[in-house]
């Protein structure tokens, strides 16, 4: 029994933790998973937004908690930049799928423009991710101090 007290103690003493509970997130989950479906996802962005800010002010670091200055407006531009972006792209795709249609000096270029395709999109996969990541960091502040990456 002494070690569980002392397993306890040294619990409270932890530099992060998070304050927050399901009974105070519930609403807020469940308003969100609404607006979702209404919306059909189009909500989603601003979703996040409220969850985010809703998890870090609940997230205490050392003696102060966390801050998400995020707004769905951001997100939701963020992702039409990236949704234009790939309209090309899918049309590359359809160019490389009908040269498989051709002869075989067509079908050699198709593979090799959907070769590329896929390695470039792999390579973004990865510019995506660390973007994100970015983003997170830098709408996330912590005593006045701004995130960043």
């Amino acid at each position: 029994m002494d070690s569980y007290r002392h397993w306890g103690a040294a619990d409270e003493d932890r530099g992060i933790r998070f304050t927050g509970n399901w009974r105070e997130f519930l609403p807020i989950a469940a308003t969100n998973a609404l607006l979702i479906i209404v919306t059909l996802g189009v909500y989603r962005f601003w979703a996040t937004a409220r969850q985010r800010r809703y998890l870090w002010s609940r997230t205490h670091v050392i003696d102060d908690s966390l801050e998400w200055t995020g707004t769905g407006k951001e997100m939701f531009l963020g992702f039409l930049i990236v949704f234009l972006a790939l309209i090309p792209v899918i049309g590359l795709i359809w160019l490389a799928l009908f040269l498989f249609t051709g002869n075989d000096l067509a079908k050699l270029l198709g593979g090799l423009l959907l070769l590329a395709i896929y390695g470039g999109l792999f390579y973004m996969t990865g510019v995506a991710s660390i973007r994100a990541l970015r983003y997170r960091l830098s709408r996330t502040y912590w005593h006045g101090i701004r995130g960043g990456s």
